[in-house]
């Protein structure tokens, strides 16, 4: 995945604890996200300790950060209508 350099993600998940200060008022978001991220790697994620390690999944914590912020980039919320058919009308 070399077209896609760390330096390049802006995601929360990616500010270590020592860099959360400079976050300022969403030093403590960072800090809840960087948390849940490191238990999910540790618990689900990792190669070593994880419950999915036989899938080899992340062999360090920066590798599942890195997904987890790919995917977090590329997702969205929006309301979406949802239509019995393919075609919808433009109507309510």
């Amino acid at each position: 995945m070399d077209w896609l350099q760390e330096s390049e993600m802006t995601c929360l998940l990616n500010y270590s604890p020592e860099e959360q200060p400079e976050l300022q008022w969403l030093a403590n978001e960072a800090a809840v996200q960087h948390g849940w991220a490191t238990d999910s790697h540790e618990s689900l994620f990792s190669s070593h300790t994880g419950h999915l390690k036989g899938l080899q999944l992340a062999d360090s914590l920066q590798d599942t950060l890195w997904a987890m912020s790919l995917v977090r980039s590329r997702t969205f919320s929006d309301k979406v209508r949802a239509c019995r058919h393919v075609a919808c009308s433009s109507s309510p």
